[in-house]
């Protein structure tokens, strides 16, 4: 089931933050800073619900997506995937896949003729799932500094008239 979140699935938010930043970001940001990690310092105080949406698997929030309008200057008809999280016991079950599509659906009802994402230059398993999805590199890159690490995030697009899916 996919739904909205509410302000009651914070904790719900913050294990799955947690819990999956330690996983997915093994061996890209340093192990200090993952492991200063808790479900505390990652549950959000409060959450805009329109822009988060959930997967439950029998009544257990397993994954989130959280999207919107672009953050990035110059981004005029434009949309943002900010993050998209499954706990790493739901991984390749197919909840990723379903909350991207689920994202893409609102943002196109939203208006946008396109999408896109910053993800990691490093995160070659999430990279590959992006470009399964539709998404394409545009090469454009930026720092991004984590635990006192520049680290490198490249650009990914999805654009609604290139990506008709019918």
């Amino acid at each position: 089931m996919i739904r909205q979140a509410t302000e009651q699935d914070c904790n719900a938010l913050g294990i799955i933050y947690c819990l999956s930043w330690k996983e997915a970001y093994k061996n890209i940001i340093s192990d200090e800073y993952l492991n200063s990690l808790t479900i505390e310092n990652c549950t959000p105080n409060k959450i805009k619900a329109k822009d988060i949406l959930v997967i439950e698997d029998n009544g257990t929030i397993v994954g989130l997506v959280n999207f919107g309008k672009a953050r990035d200057e110059g981004c005029e008809n434009v949309g943002e995937l900010r993050a998209i999280y499954v706990l790493p016991d739901f991984w390749m079950k197919g909840f990723g896949q379903i909350l991207f599509s689920s994202a893409a659906k609102k943002l196109e009802e939203l208006g946008y003729a396109k999408f896109y994402l910053w993800v990691l230059k490093d995160n070659f398993r999430a990279r590959k799932f992006y470009e399964k999805m539709g998404m394409r590199n545009t090469n454009i890159e930026q720092i991004i500094n984590i635990g006192g690490k520049d680290l490198y995030e490249i650009k990914y697009e999805f654009s609604f008239i290139y990506n008709y899916r019918g």
